[in-house]
């Protein structure tokens, strides 16, 4: 008798123009067609057009309909990879992913999640909420120890979860396009991002920026904290930049504004978006030292054995550098003064061999640790 392909639903930030979920979900999809060749794949995206190459059925995110129809006949539903089981972007956020597992759940179908990132959940409310739906899937795969210990604190059984990884600590993807021109003294990668010191409300905050209903320049407070960092690497070291966007035209205008007010002149180049995810990670595999804001910037640097300073705007930042096993390497850029900052960073740059040294069996280690996101896949399928 022969066996149905297995159909498979994932929930996810799909089609985002950010280079971390664009990784994410290349990584996870290969993983499922090299296991399951046949497999039919769906996936919830914010843009239809950018994930139509890649898997079977884009279902928009806004089109309930059809993702409830393709829940009620799928064979597993995926929640995640990504950091989106939190409530710092908006309450919307965290409802909107964790609904259709709570459908699926009710559904009877199997759901589990992949190398996910959970927290922060800022609302006692929610923390309650997340952890019944979430007590209700069959196996949750996270990507770090805060992960872990954040859903033990909101009542979730430590049998139902298993600690792997992010899913772009494998990516190997490579780019043959040129590289940035450099000159003789070091090279640093550098990937920033706005940020707002406070959780979400009801909205996405990217919704409220662009309608205006918050402060731009206030979100670039933490980013303009490292002026004094590129300043001490450009006139001590000599130091040549890199300015790497891995969200479209927010994380270009922070480039320009912090590369400007370290007056970097042509030292500074800025990557032009759109940049493939093959680019950004030779960038930063080729540079001397990676100062990274964006999580993925940390996650590729460490795969390509980059030392990186980890500026940590939220606990999944830290979180990372402690897994790879360079917590010394994790800033809390929004406790810290910008002399502190300074200061932290001259440490890294003087111990950057013996970061890289330790990144090379740590990053081996978590790509092992990584398969176990595509096994809680196949122990879901039964197959």
């Amino acid at each position: 008798m022969s066996v149905r392909s297995p159909r498979i639903v994932i929930v996810a930030f799909a089609g985002s123009d950010n280079l971390g979920d664009r990784c994410i979900l290349a990584v996870e999809v290969d993983a499922i067609r090299r296991r399951y060749p046949d497999a039919w794949i769906a996936a919830t995206t914010v843009d239809p057009s950018r994930v139509a190459g890649l898997v079977d059925q884009p279902i928009r995110q806004t089109d309930l309909w059809r993702l409830r129809r393709e829940i009620r006949s799928a064979d597993v539903v995926i929640l995640g990879g990504g950091g989106i089981v939190q409530d710092d972007t908006s309450i919307l956020n965290l409802l909107y992913f964790l609904m259709p597992i709570r459908y699926a759940i009710a559904a009877h179908v199997p759901a589990v999640s992949y190398g996910l990132g959970v927290g922060p959940i800022h609302r006692q409310w929610l923390r309650r909420w997340t952890g019944r739906v979430m007590s209700g899937m069959s196996r949750i795969c996270v990507r770090d120890a805060h992960s872990e210990k954040l859903l033990h604190s909101i009542g979730v059984s430590s049998s139902k979860i298993r600690v792997t990884a992010d899913p772009a600590i494998t990516f190997t993807g490579r780019a043959t396009d040129a590289r940035i021109p450099v000159g003789a003294g070091p090279r640093v990668a550098v990937a920033l991002r706005s940020y707002r010191e406070r959780a979400g409300g009801f909205i996405p905050k990217s919704w409220a920026d662009n309608l205006g209903l918050s402060a731009r320049a206030s979100h670039d407070a933490l980013a303009m904290k490292l002026v004094p960092v590129l300043r001490w690497l450009a006139d001590d070291l000599e130091a040549e930049f890199a300015f790497v966007p891995f969200q479209e035209a927010r994380d270009e205008r922070v480039h320009v504004a912090v590369a400007e007010a370290a007056s970097l002149g042509e030292r500074a180049a800025n990557v032009p978006w759109p940049v493939s995810l093959a680019k950004a990670r030779d960038i930063l595999a080729e540079s001397d030292l990676v100062l990274g804001m964006r999580l993925h910037a940390c996650i590729l640097a460490a795969a390509g054995g980059t030392p990186f300073a980890a500026l940590s705007y939220s606990p999944k930042v830290r979180a990372f550098a402690e897994s790879v096993g360079v917590g010394e390497a994790a800033i809390d850029v929004g406790r810290v003064s910008r002399n502190d900052l300074l200061g932290a960073v001259r440490r890294i740059w003087d111990g950057r061999l013996t970061l890289a040294a330790a990144l090379g069996p740590a990053t081996r280690r978590l790509a092992e640790a990584e398969t176990g996101n595509i096994e809680t896949v196949a122990r879901a399928l039964g197959r």
